[in-house]
């Protein structure tokens, strides 16, 4: 019995070391809490069409996928390159008051994400929408 509870104690651990992992995190396999968005662009017929999806975790970091191919595909990637490579971002958001204010964001900080989505609208073209939270989106 004390084998069975040694071997199912070890199991656990080796579970939350693998979770917490930089391979878990970059797979989403990780516990920490994320917030999803979608990146949409516009459409030749002038609509939106979905491009990418952010993964914003509360560690600070934002992962993209790009979930279109091609030129649209090439874009983002540039965009996404361009902004990856800021320590912060300067954003300007509106006030309670609907005055347009500017501030820096640095990156990992609680507004981060939303500064990205005002950058890569201002900047890109893009508009970027939060997912609900639900089954699978945490």
């Amino acid at each position: 019995m004390n084998t069975m509870l040694t071997l199912i104690a070890l199991l656990l651990a080796l579970l939350l070391v693998a979770s917490n992992s930089p391979a878990a995190s970059a797979a989403g396999l990780t516990n920490d809490a994320a917030t999803h968005y979608i990146v949409h662009a516009r459409a030749a017929e002038g609509g939106f069409v979905e491009v990418g999806r952010l993964v914003a975790r509360v560690n600070g970091r934002i992962a993209l996928t790009v979930t279109t191919s091609g030129a649209p595909a090439e874009r983002l990637h540039q965009a996404w390159s361009d902004i990856d490579r800021r320590p912060s971002l300067s954003t300007k958001l509106r006030a309670a008051d609907g005055s347009l204010v500017g501030r820096i964001v640095d990156r990992g900080s609680p507004g981060f994400a939303a500064a990205l989505a005002d950058v890569m609208s201002r900047e890109y073209g893009y508009f970027v929408s939060e997912v609900p939270a639900g089954p699978g989106t945490r």
